[in-house]
């Protein structure tokens, strides 16, 4: 069994099986993977290929951590990891045993399989609708994450199992999240059927719907509870039988309901369903009127809690909803933002923003359309809508308002870790973070911020942590398979961010392709998979997707040194500038003249009178703009550029290092990392190679970092820095990993 020939492709036990090629753990009966860290996939194989064996302690650590000394807690917070996803419970153990003072055993039976069929992922398909958006939406989305952030912050996740792939001089550090070993009630809450006759009420269902599930997440610490955007891909006809629910969302109970609604009287009937026995053990109907509906959640979200033996946390007393209209209201408001998606949407923010000015003018003192309002004029600030001063005192304002209303709110400190997270005050979010959750907030939603702070402070193995936790909460969401593939591409996580792209492989094929090109293109050298996207959902015939696919364009075509033909689509640009990049990586900073890219074409192609023009059309760009405190670092690193083009070498290593130096890298990372890659370029171009070869090695084994082949591979810097002999060293060693990389790679694509 020491001869990775001679191993199985893979091992049963009890209901799982250990897919060794694909490092997975999957459900049998389903096919669905288990979200499992890599490190915690290989304990659990080092189990299962010593079946019965007394482990010691030291013995474990040597196999999962080699040559890296590591605290004895980290392997107790794996195992504890291991028992929470199998399901045990401290009075029954059918997998790992404790062996007081000695060690653990695994003792499941463990059957070895020769070949493994294929069981990849099984995502709840999406709505026809749903994934023709979403393969709509992309063309505007992929890496622009003011976008792509503000979709994730409503609904968030996939789950994810893989291998990471590290530096040898990056050893792990602990995760300094606690584990818990006992795995509580985990309650799935299946969309409420709309039994009104009207069907002008069909929202009322959904939106009491979300508020419920909103509030068992909230105030019912004690149990798991999916997210609405996974459950609401349940809403199928026919409907899947609840059996097959549970078993693909490892749900314990289910929650069902019917909302009717006739004028000002709602009747809502639920039932909870232990998913073990399939027995009902609580029915419920509620009679209301309008008015009264709001306090519906809270007596919910009481006896569920009652019903499963855990505790309910009481909100702070604030202002209920008084008034059946305000409700109404809010509750479009909250509907629509689920599907909001920044500047790209004005219609979408108008509506929102005048819906709830509508409640507040209805009831000034209901708090939550004061944090709501917050919360929407924030994503609205951080996509680069409006960045004006005037504009977030607005948002302040709000926020104010909303504190003082309810000064221990989890859902207010939720939103105003949000506004810190995108006004670039990263601890100052943490803290309001921990707050919320110290108060009771665990929906999977605010996780995903929270693990955006996490990355742009390079806390890597507290992300993965947080990640583990939010991602097995909504299994069924593309748009965070967008928000952990890119979180894993940043943390030079390759490995981690295929899978991650796998769960969108049948319901969301725009998604899965441009991750897995843009991961294959950085860390295995390969841009097949990122030209099969481009000429399958970006044509260049279609110009009307010139903007969003110009990056990708220069990715591909400069990787594959086809430099005419890229100063060639280039020149088809249809105006002088476009909101090229944004996201985390840049923030706010408004558009990026289109002579940026003809400015590297031209001294790819060696025409440096041609590179002088655009070098000349970048400053000019610069010049025209407005300053805000958002985007001064950003246009000091365009005139670095453009005094690249333009040969004036001296002007443009000082504006990069200066922009360089307007970012501290323990705030945020991301920034840094951007702004320090294209100092590179400019010092790689201007003569100063050892100066961008210190950055690219920086970069290379730095976690937030840069794939190897983003250094190895890229003209823009193998052209200028050929003949440097450190360069060459460095060259070396990264490819060795591009190869392990594009290995490891190959064979989960041909275990597909």
């Amino acid at each position: 069994m020491d001869d990775p020939k001679t191993r199985p492709k893979a091992y049963d036990f009890g209901d799982f099986r250990v897919d060794r090629e694909r490092r997975m753990l999957l459900l049998k009966t389903s096919g669905r993977p288990l979200p499992l860290t890599s490190k915690a996939f290989d304990l659990l194989l080092f189990f299962i290929e010593h079946p019965g064996q007394l482990l010691d302690k030291s013995k474990l650590m040597s196999a999962v951590w080699p040559n890296v000394v590591v605290e004895e807690n980290n392997l107790n917070q794996h195992i504890s990891t291991l028992r929470r996803l199998l399901g045990e419970r401290p009075e029954e153990r059918r997998f790992i045993v404790t062996v007081p003072g000695r060690g653990y055993q695994f003792i499941a039976a463990v059957q070895p399989v020769g070949a493994v069929e294929s069981i990849g992922p099984r995502v709840p398909e999406a709505s026809p609708p749903q994934a023709a958006a979403e393969t709509s939406r992309h063309r505007s989305s992929r890496w622009r994450w003011a976008l792509g952030i503000a979709l994730v912050l409503t609904a968030v996740t996939v789950w994810y199992v893989a291998r990471r792939v590290t530096s040898p001089s990056l050893p792990r550090k602990s995760a300094s999240i606690e584990v818990v070993a006992v795995r509580p009630p985990r309650v799935a809450v299946l969309p409420f059927e709309n039994l009104s006759p009207d069907p002008n009420n069909a929202f009322f269902a959904d939106g009491l719907h979300e508020e419920i599930l909103s509030t068992l997440a909230e105030r019912v610490p004690g149990i798991e509870v999916i997210s609405r955007t996974t459950m609401m891909s349940y809403r199928t006809s026919p409907p899947k039988p609840l059996a097959v629910v549970a078993r693909e969302l490892r749900a314990s109970h289910l929650i069902e309901g019917s909302v009717r609604r006739e004028g000002n009287r709602i009747r809502l009937t639920l039932q909870l369903i232990d998913a073990r026995t399939d027995a009902h053990i609580w029915s419920s109907s509620y009679d209301r009127t309008l008015a009264d509906a709001l306090a519906l959640e809270t007596q919910v979200a009481e006896q569920i809690a009652g019903q499963l033996a855990v505790q309910f946390t009481p909100a702070e007393s604030t202002e209920p909803m008084r008034d059946g209209e305000a409700f109404d209201l809010y509750l479009k408001a909250v509907l629509a933002l689920r599907t909001f998606i920044g500047e790209e949407d004005p219609a979408t923010f108008h509506q929102i923003e005048t819906l709830l000015s509508r409640v507040i003018q209805r009831q000034p003192d209901f708090a939550m359309a004061y944090v709501q309002r917050a919360r929407v004029r924030t994503i609205w600030f951080y996509s680069g809508a409006d960045t004006s001063d005037a504009f977030l005192s607005e948002i302040r304002s709000d926020l104010d308002t909303a504190q003082r209303l309810a000064p221990q709110n989890a859902f207010v400190f939720a939103v105003m870790a949000l506004y810190r997270m995108f006004t670039n005050d990263t601890s100052g979010a943490l803290d309001l973070y921990a707050r919320a959750e110290r108060l009771g907030l665990t929906s999977p939603e605010w996780l995903v911020p929270r693990t955006y702070v996490l990355l742009r402070r390079s806390r890597i193995d507290e992300l993965d942590a947080t990640l583990q936790q939010m991602l097995s909460l909504d299994p069924a969401n593309p748009l965070t398979i967008r928000a952990a593939a890119y979180s894993f591409h940043q943390a030079r996580q390759p490995l981690d961010a295929l899978h991650a792209a796998e769960y969108a492989r049948s319901a969301f094929p725009p998604l899965y392709g441009v991750f897995r090109g843009y991961v294959l293109n950085d860390f295995a050298g390969s841009t097949t998979e990122l030209r099969s996207f481009i000429d399958r959902y970006e044509p260049s015939t279609d110009p009307a997707l010139f903007t969003d696919s110009l990056q990708d364009y220069f990715i591909v075509l400069r990787y594959e040194h086809r430099y005419a033909e890229l100063r060639a689509y280039i020149d088809r640009a249809p105006k002088e500038s476009g909101r090229y990049y944004t996201g985390p990586d840049l923030g706010p900073v408004g558009a990026t003249p289109t002579a940026l890219f003809r400015g590297w074409a031209d001294l790819l192609l060696a025409d440096r009178a041609a590179a002088m023009r655009d070098g000349r059309a970048v400053l000019s760009f610069v010049e025209r703009q407005p300053r805000t405190r958002w985007n001064t670092g950003y246009l000091e690193m365009l005139t670095a550029l453009g005094h690249t083009f333009t040969g004036d070498c001296d002007r443009a290593r000082a504006a990069g290092k200066s922009a360089l130096g307007m970012v501290a890298r323990t705030d945020d990372a991301l920034v840094w990392n951007e702004r320090a890659l294209e100092l590179a370029r400019v010092d790689a171009w201007c003569g100063a190679p050892e100066d961008a070869v210190a950055l690219l090695r920086d970069l290379s084994s730095s976690r937030p970092g840069v794939g190897p082949s983003a250094i190895t591979r890229d003209p823009l810097f193998t052209i200028p820095l050929a003949k440097a002999p450190s360069f060459r060293m460095l060259s070396q060693q990264l490819e060795s990993t591009l190869l392990q990389v594009g290995a490891a790679a190959s064979g989960a694509i041909s275990a597909r």
